[in-house]
């Protein structure tokens, strides 16, 4: 699976902001034909713009975390869990234009949960979030969302299973 660093989607965003990236040619009668756009510009197009992460840990995390291709962070909060005093709840929003149903965001979950383990802030993660909020054809009532409401009790390092890590996941959100 190959995986692209955050700070290069956030370059990827703001470039094609900046300068046009369409290309035009001449097609054999003389008339000008516009290229068709690339996969990032379809992304761009489906995601809104990530959010600015103003909290030094959740924007520290951001920064080590890498997703796959056509996934993009759209943001990263953390709360405090009133329920584990001096415990957070971390909410990860993404733009996953190709996610259907909760379940398939189980592997990008998991692959986050992993990240976020190896932080400061995972360390004092009681609860984590991971929604599909952030593509311009979810609205509020039909995002999609997974949770780990026993963040400190999993291990996210791949054991027992990477098969029994997806399973820890519970739909929280289905659309």
């Amino acid at each position: 699976m190959t995986y692209i660093k955050i700070g290069a989607i956030l370059a990827i965003i703001v470039a094609p902001a900046v300068a046009t990236s369409c290309s035009s040619s001449k097609d054999p009668g003389g008339n000008t034909t516009a290229a068709a756009p690339s996969t990032t510009q379809s992304i761009l197009a489906e995601c809104y713009p990530t959010r600015s992460i103003d909290q030094p840990d959740p924007a520290a995390f951001a920064t080590a975390l890498q997703l796959p291709p056509r996934i993009q962070l759209f943001s990263v909060k953390a709360d405090d869990a009133i329920s584990a005093p001096g415990k957070k709840v971390v909410y990860v929003d993404l733009c996953v234009p190709d996610t259907r149903d909760p379940d398939s965001l189980r592997s990008v979950a998991t692959d986050i949960a992993h990240t976020l383990k190896k932080t400061e802030l995972g360390r004092r993660t009681a609860v984590l979030y991971v929604t599909d909020a952030g593509t311009r054809a979810v609205t509020a009532d039909k995002s999609l969302e997974i949770v780990d409401r026993e963040f400190q009790t999993h291990p996210w390092d791949g054991t027992p299973s990477p098969a029994s890590e997806l399973q820890t996941w519970e739909i929280a959100r289905a659309g």
